[in-house]
């Protein structure tokens, strides 16, 4: 959405909600909530409340009305493509092939009008009102030439594809970066073990046990007595 794009950060920044007096708040769009319940999951989409999957997006569009109705809202932001410039966003085919100046220069001004009327929240001091809607007026209404009106800065570009692709290749980072982690934590632990030398060393410090002495036995004793006492009566007989 680009609103979400270009409008919403201008506030967010700020730590500011855009006023339901503006008409291009989500708040006073008939689709938003209907909008917001949808999930791109390849070339299926989802619904985020009931989980279920659809192969086209009329199908989701269906389920949604009848199943999941949104609180009917009578603005519509598609009013306002003309300003929030649909078309260079949306990478749609150009509608003219000359620009009219003096259209472009009331559309500028509808548009600077707008926000300052409507679009900047009134609780705020001057200075700060004042930020805030020059802030919006550059996001959007500055872009409102025939010089300007299709430049749109790359990295703004509404492309699902593109962000179909990106989505995965930011969980494929955090899925290498979780197994990085994991491998440096398990070769830490075995660089911190204990070599030998050190188990060894420390097997010093424990209390060794004392030799148990056994005494003689009494059979060996008599085996050894025998020989001498023989020796002993053999000779006196001699």
């Amino acid at each position: 959405m680009i609103v979400n794009k270009i409008v919403l950060p201008r506030y967010s920044i700020k730590g500011l909600d855009i006023p339901q007096s503006c008409p291009l708040s989500p708040a006073n769009d008939q689709y938003a909530a209907h909008e917001a319940k949808k999930r791109r999951l390849g070339s299926k989409w989802m619904c985020s409340v009931s989980g279920k999957t659809f192969d086209e997006e009329k199908d989701l569009d269906a389920h949604l009305e009848q199943t999941h109705p949104a609180p009917k809202v009578k603005g519509c932001l598609a009013d306002y493509c003309d300003i929030l410039r649909c078309e260079p966003y949306f990478n749609l085919v150009k509608t003219q092939s000359k620009c009219d100046d003096i259209d472009m220069a009331e559309l500028k001004l509808k548009c600077m009008n707008m926000v300052r009327d409507q679009c900047a929240p009134e609780h705020l001091s001057p200075k700060d009102k004042l930020q805030v809607e020059v802030s919006v007026q550059a996001s959007v209404c500055s872009y409102l030439t025939c010089d300007m009106y299709w430049t749109v800065p790359e990295e703004e570009v509404l492309n699902h594809e593109t962000y179909y692709y990106a989505t995965y290749a930011v969980a494929l980072l955090a899925l290498v970066g979780f197994l990085y982690i994991y491998f440096k934590i398990a070769s830490s632990n075995l660089d911190n073990s204990k070599s030998i030398e050190q188990i060894l060393a420390e097997a010093d410090k424990y209390e060794k046990p004392k030799p148990q002495i056994i005494p003689p036995d009494s059979n060996m004793e008599i085996r050894h007595r025998n020989p001498t006492a023989s020796r002993q009566w053999s000779e006196q007989e001699s």
